[in-house]
């Protein structure tokens, strides 16, 4: 079941998006059905989309753009020093737009099977609340998954409006780098006034273009990882109320099959964005902790922002996805102790212990990382401390710090 608050920030987000940003290929239909809309898909031949293939070549020369400016500021040195702050911030840029831009080819080629996997999973969840009392439909922890909603879709939309003038102003524009290496680094001196004003203003609109593509897509891909794995737990969570028997089995045997029609792409999905997260949420500690007094106050407030949604993302979503292969591994478990104590017929019992042997956990899988678990959360969370600390001391070692 879909909390309200969760609704009401799938129909901001899409209020929000029909007015300044192009029509994605996945988007929230307020008008379907009466649990408050569903999931759709636009047609991948539909010429509506033509803004939405524009907006990712944007982002596509985006990355080589933020790349270019990486490697330059690389290798620039100024009295043996680089400019770190500059360096870190257009790997951010350039690893933002990686992760919006693949995220963006996985939701295209497999944005059928993600819609029906998420409508199913909705509907397979207000089937069960119907059944629920009132009272224990939505509880407190819904609520903190519905204001996470709310706060991601309004920092995801107000962020390019805020960072870009800022960074501009700072001069940490991944786009400046574009002029002064077409143009020169003395560019505003060669040109008229006016041309040179027009390259301002082309410049803004396509940083904030940029960084907008890149926040609506981070921002699709945080609501349908907010909605899905609270439904899988609230359906698991009716199960262990139920003893073994064939309907029951069959119930969670309609899961699973929910499950495993995106199984693929949401395994390429969590990937990107572990990886993606892992990346930020270590330099975005090493520039709060260590540049402070370094940037202006506005860099220092975004720079925070970025860090705060970055582990509430990362402490929200991945702790429901691990423990939906545990919680699930205890029902299995508990069944098969229950369907081996119960008091029924000897082909009964050996035939749902056949199916059970059959019966897998409902889980999130990562390539080569394989199934997400508790374990798997640990290491994560261990990895992200120890390249802080390694590139801390990495920087402090040339002193750069």
């Amino acid at each position: 079941m879909a909390n309200k608050l969760t609704i009401s920030a799938l129909k901001l987000h899409t209020k929000i998006s029909s007015y300044h940003s192009p029509p994605y290929i996945i988007y929230w239909d307020i008008k379907s059905t009466t649990s408050g809309g569903k999931y759709c898909v636009n047609s991948k031949k539909s010429g509506t989309l033509l803004p939405w293939y524009l907006s990712n070549i944007i982002v596509f020369g985006g990355i080589f753009v933020t790349g270019g400016n990486f490697v330059t500021l690389s290798l620039t040195h100024n009295n043996n020093q680089i400019p770190i702050i500059s360096v870190l911030f257009s790997l951010s840029m350039g690893i933002l737009g990686l992760f919006a831009f693949g995220v963006n080819l996985v939701f295209f080629y497999h944005a059928d099977e993600y819609i029906e996997s998420l409508n199913g999973l909705i509907r397979y969840g207000n089937n069960i609340a119907k059944k629920l009392p009132q009272r224990k439909r939505e509880n407190a922890s819904d609520k903190v998954v519905g204001i996470f909603a709310l706060w991601t879709v309004l920092l995801a939309t107000t962020l390019p409006f805020v960072v870009v003038p800022f960074q501009w102003l700072a001069g940490y524009d991944p786009t400046l780098w574009v002029f002064n290496f077409v143009l020169g680094n003395n560019f505003e001196e060669i040109l008229w006034p006016a041309v040179c004003t027009m390259l301002y203003i082309i410049r803004l609109v396509l940083s904030i273009a940029y960084l907008t593509e890149i926040s609506r897509t981070i921002c699709m891909m945080c609501l349908i990882m907010i909605l899905e794995p609270p439904l899988f737990f609230l359906c698991l969570q009716q199960f262990e109320n139920e003893l073994l028997d064939y309907p029951v089995l069959h119930k969670y045997m309609d899961l699973c099959r929910i499950r495993n029609i995106n199984v693929k792409p949401c395994g390429q999905i969590t990937g990107i964005s572990m990886a993606s997260a892992f990346v930020m949420t270590t330099l975005a500690h090493v520039g709060c902790l260590f540049y402070w007094d370094r940037l202006s106050a506005p860099l220092i407030g975004c720079l925070v922002g970025a860090t705060m949604f970055l582990d509430c993302m990362v402490h929200t979503v991945l702790p429901w996805v691990t423990k939906l292969y545990d919680m699930s591994s205890r029902l299995i478990h508990k069944w098969r102790k229950q369907n081996a104590g119960m008091d029924r017929r000897a082909w009964k019992r050996k035939h749902l212990e056949m199916l059970l042997k059959g019966t897998r956990p409902i889980a999130f899988k990562v390539g080569s990382v394989g199934t997400l678990k508790e374990e798997t959360k640990l290491c994560y969370f261990q990895s992200i401390l120890n390249a802080f600390c390694d590139l801390a001391m990495t920087l402090d070692g040339i002193n750069l710090l």
